[in-house]
């Protein structure tokens, strides 16, 4: 009696646990598949059927299916592609393939049950994996392929005759799919899909389409798509990005940033290969058409194309114009880093430099490199420029990585600098040079909210006052809190009336001890701070830009107070003065020590 190392029925449970991430890529690894195969189309078919639940008949994915017309597998083939790790491009020094582990992998990572036809010289042969059978131990390898042709369902779901050669794959039992319908699929699979093979779609090299079916007595057609390029660069044409506005809808979103670098990577023995990194960030004028068309009310990233964008944040990892993931590790969180992209393009050859895993979604080498931390692991905490001159040496391949995601980061501080922040948004609004970066980015946001339904009492009722009356009132306000001359105050509160400014700071001597007030008038949120308080003296001494941030962070306190209800305004002016005291306390030593 033999005795297996690791018995199939226990594996099997093991290998269902390998990590993909989602139903779309698990379905991307057979995609790898047809593309190694030579195919030119790429079919993802889909069928529901029903189910009842709590006396409802509610529709639910039962099978998903993948057909391509590729070069096909002979028998012998077609048994090792469903064995673990028996690829037949395992040896291809080019291929997205090589791993040997995608079609068993990828399939009971969300099936029970996948059957593979696969035919080529007028014969067709199928065979199959069930992981029931396995853990039962009905069977222990898999079956020897036998003749058998293509169910009819699958050609009319396809809707075209059988190739000369091409492979078929069935999931059925599905019970580790999240996603429960058809449409579903689709839905978080159309940008995945489109972004991983975007350059095979662009080049024209493979079309992947999308079908649905609900199958009752016959099959009825759901869903037919195609899958569009999906560029995170967007430096492509033709793409899921909507069609750009006139004049620009011939041009792309993003511009190149320079030229790409290559960086080339010595792997030893004579050999080496390069990495391409290329940049790009948004076209400003096509940026700034978006955001004057008539029907826009809010801010370019609440656009359809800012919306785009910001699901494709992050340095795109490229490994044989076949994108392993979109990471965001040296990305900060901001919603400003949509305007940019990065592409880090690499062939096979640099999978073990980069750690590319075998169900290739992620490039586990690519990290930022602490050199503080690696010099201290390598007892040279207090020489790291002797670090360096070893490091090279010691661990060739983590120094070029630190090499890359050192230029990488060089270059996304000039890309921030090239992108639109808040500041540059508003720069079209032709404001009054004096009036100062938190008034006008106040105006901005606070408009928005607005046009979103978001409104303080004052701004839901309708002023009956007449402008010269605004103007009047303002100008008292400015002329009592900040001592300012009659003129002036006149001056400056036209200023604001006429300009529809929504927000503006004043400085005067405030009763209590709260470090601002909040308060309307003529419909401007006032916001003023104490002069008597004792962070005043050390608010004076900010630097203009770190002044404005400040300023920024009361602004979004008082519009928070402006919109709350009346209850809540109570207790958030009694916060403001408690905040205001214990400020003072912190400051206090400080103060005197000056």
């Amino acid at each position: 009696m033999s005795h297996s190392i690791i018995p199939a029925s226990l594996a099997i449970k093991s290998m269902r646990d390998n990590g993909y991430k989602t139903a779309a890529h698990a379905i991307a690894e057979l995609i790898d598949n047809s593309l190694q195969a030579k195919a030119k189309t790429v079919q993802l078919l889909c069928i529901d059927g029903y189910t009842v639940n709590t006396k409802r008949k509610l529709q639910q994915l039962e099978e998903i299916a993948i057909l391509d017309d590729g070069i096909g597998m002979s028998p012998k083939i077609l048994q090792e592609s469903l064995q673990f790790g028996g690829s037949s491009h395992r040896d291809d020094p080019n291929g997205i393939g090589k791993f040997g582990m995608g079609l068993p992998n990828a399939s009971i990572s969300q099936c029970r049950r996948v059957d593979v036809w696969s035919w080529k010289n007028g014969k067709t042969y199928k065979t199959f994996l069930d992981v029931d059978l396995i853990e039962s131990g009905d069977i222990e390898s898999v079956p020897v392929p036998v003749e058998e042709e293509i169910p009819d369902k699958w050609l009319e779901a396809s809707k075209a005759s059988q190739s000369d050669s091409g492979t078929l794959i069935v999931w059925s039992k599905l019970d580790r799919v999240n996603w429960k319908t058809s449409k579903s699929i689709y839905t978080h699979s159309e940008r995945l899909v489109g972004r991983m093979y975007r350059y095979f779609i662009q080049e024209n090299k493979c079309q992947i389409l999308f079908k649905s079916y609900l199958e009752k007595v016959s099959l009825s057609l759901s869903i037919e798509e195609v899958f569009k390029a999906n560029d995170p660069l967007y430096l492509l044409k033709g793409t899921s990005l909507k069609a750009l506005p006139v004049p620009f809808q011939n041009d792309c979103l993003f511009r190149i940033f320079e030229k790409p670098q290559e960086i080339e990577i010595d792997l030893g023995d004579g050999k080496s290969s390069v990495v391409t990194i290329t940049y790009s960030f948004v076209d400003k004028e096509c940026h700034s058409s978006i955001r004057s068309l008539p029907n826009i009310k809010t801010e370019v990233g609440g656009t359809e194309w800012g919306k785009h964008c910001a699901d494709n944040i992050g340095i795109s990892i490229v490994r044989a114009k076949r994108e392993l993931e979109l990471t965001k590790i040296l990305t900060n969180g901001k919603p400003q880093e949509r305007w940019w992209g990065v592409e880090v393009a690499f062939e096979p050859a640099l999978d073990e430099f980069f750690g590319v895993t075998n169900n290739k979604q992620a490039a586990v080498n690519f990290e930022d490199i602490d050199l503080k931390k690696e010099a201290h692991l390598n007892g040279y905490e207090d020489d790291e420029i002797e670090f360096l001159k070893v490091f090279k040496h010691e661990d060739p391949y983590r120094w070029y990585m630190h090499k890359i995601v050192s230029e990488i980061k060089r270059n996304i501080k000039h890309l921030r600098k090239e992108t639109p922040s808040d500041k540059r948004l508003i720069g079209d609004v032709n404001y009054a040079k004096n009036v100062p970066y938190s008034e006008q980015v106040s105006d901005v946001v606070i408009t928005s909210r607005v046009d979103r339904g978001y409104k303080t009492k004052e701004e839901e009722t309708v002023s009956t006052e007449s402008k010269d009356d605004q103007i009047a009132l303002l100008a008292k306000e400015f002329e009592f809190t900040s001592n300012l001359p009659k003129v002036e105050a006149k001056q400056k509160a036209a200023n604001a009336i006429e300009n529809n400014h929504k927000l503006k700071f004043l400085e005067g001597k405030l009763i209590g001890n709260a470090f601002f007030d909040v308060t309307s008038k003529a419909g401007i949120t006032l916001v003023t701070i104490n002069e008597d308080h004792e962070f005043y003296e050390f608010y004076t001494r900010l630097s203009q830009e770190h002044g404005e941030l400040l300023k920024l962070l009361l602004s979004s306190w008082a519009r928070c107070e402006g919109e709350a209800s009346s209850r809540q305004q109570r207790d958030m002016q009694d916060i403001r003065g408690q905040w205001g005291r214990m400020l003072s306390d912190f400051f206090f030593d400080l103060k005197s020590e000056a």
